[in-house]
């Protein structure tokens, strides 16, 4: 009982907080829980009630909240990515049965783009499950995703696969099968490492493996450590290429801010430390 307890308590904490500039650093994908995965799995919608996210880089903001008067009857969430076109999408989520449901859309013309998701938590494990569909002139596409996870003392094991089947311009299938393992260390904080192999048939072929860790570490009750690392290796194990991101996060209540510090900044004085920033409230606390 200690350990389910524990376990609850601890997913209610790191699941709250999120924004695009941390999981640009931490670099796991949906691997690692948070707000803006709701893109990915929005059934996860409503573990994010009343909460609203914003990013700021040199090139691209985004930002989205979600709101929900009445829990019972779901949230409504209404976001806009970091694009070039710039457009919203809006999505729903409930809680029924001890399962959450979601499905979001995109109301722009021309722009026909949906999905919809199940996924459940039980006692030290659960899925997740999605199916988004895009259908705009020369960009169609089909996007299946599965996420299973595992929780076993202070670890948990999460397997992923993602299908995502291209039709236009090019006709090809695209699979990337996965496992992160997750450690909570320091309460809130967390380290984790994984690996995943992603291969492509039809017009496009190649192979891919990728390797990725990285940690969430709070340094004292204001501060916050983020660092991730990943090495991708083109067909076989030929071509690698690493990247290494880290930024810094603050905790003041209900904001967080989480900043993003540029490594170019050691190669050229001219440019400054911070290269992007992302701040979420959690207004439901109000």
């Amino acid at each position: 009982m200690k350990k389910i307890t524990l376990f609850i308590c601890l997913m209610s904490v790191s699941l709250i907080w999120g924004s695009n500039t941390r999981m640009a650093v931490l670099g796991a994908g949906d691997y690692i829980d948070d707000i803006v995965n709701s893109a990915i799995y929005p059934q996860q919608l409503v573990m994010y009630k009343n909460q609203l996210y914003g990013d700021i880089t040199s090139s691209t903001s985004d930002f989205g909240f979600i709101i929900a008067p009445v829990p019972r009857y779901g949230c409504l969430g209404l976001w806009q990515a970091g694009l070039e076109e710039d457009y919203f999408t809006i999505g729903y989520g409930l809680s029924l049965f001890q399962f959450r449901l979601g499905f979001f859309f995109v109301p722009v013309e021309d722009q026909l783009q949906y999905g919809f998701g199940i996924g459940r938590y039980y006692f030290n494990r659960g899925f997740d499950l999605s199916f988004l569909i895009n259908d705009q002139t020369d960009d169609e596409w089909y996007n299946l995703n599965l996420r299973l996870f595992k929780q076993k003392d202070d670890f948990v094991i999460v397997p992923r696969y993602k299908l995502h089947y291209y039709k236009e311009p090019f006709d090809y299938q695209q699979h990337r099968i996965g496992l992160m393992i997750q450690r909570y260390v320091l309460n809130e904080g967390f380290v984790f490492v994984g690996g995943e192999y992603d291969f492509c048939r039809g017009d496009i072929e190649n192979d891919s493996t990728n390797f990725y860790a990285g940690l969430d570490l709070p340094l004292n009750r204001r501060f916050v450590l983020l660092l991730g690392f990943n090495e991708n290796f083109i067909n076989g194990f030929e071509s690698p290429h690493w990247n290494i991101e880290a930024g810094i996060g603050l905790r003041i209540r209900e904001f967080h801010i989480d900043f993003k510090l540029n490594r170019e900044r050691f190669f050229n004085k001219d440019l400054t430390f911070i290269s992007g920033v992302g701040i979420d409230l959690n207004f439901g606390q109000f």
